[in-house]
């Protein structure tokens, strides 16, 4: 918290900076994920695939509550086989 108080530049007190934080952001297995909402807003189109945003919302919250171990052995799986 005092590294990111610090970064801010501005006086705030524990609490407040964590009630804004929750605001914006959910704990994902001990860090701090961007809520899904802000990234993909209602009114979002994915300009690739024509997704809609609350489609988006929703893969990205099954894909971010997804047990981390498993998201690192598909992508150190991945690496190892685009090195070859």
């Amino acid at each position: 918290m005092d590294v990111l108080k610090c970064r801010l530049g501005v006086p705030i007190d524990d609490v407040s900076l964590l009630r804004y934080i929750q605001t914006v952001a959910v704990l994902v297995q001990g860090c701090w994920a961007v809520k899904s909402d802000l990234l993909y807003p209602a009114t979002f189109v994915s300009n690739d695939h024509g997704i809609m945003g609350p489609e988006m919302q929703r893969g990205r919250d099954i894909i971010v509550s997804i047990d981390l171990p498993i998201l690192l052995i598909v992508r150190v799986s991945n690496i190892s086989l685009s090195k070859y």
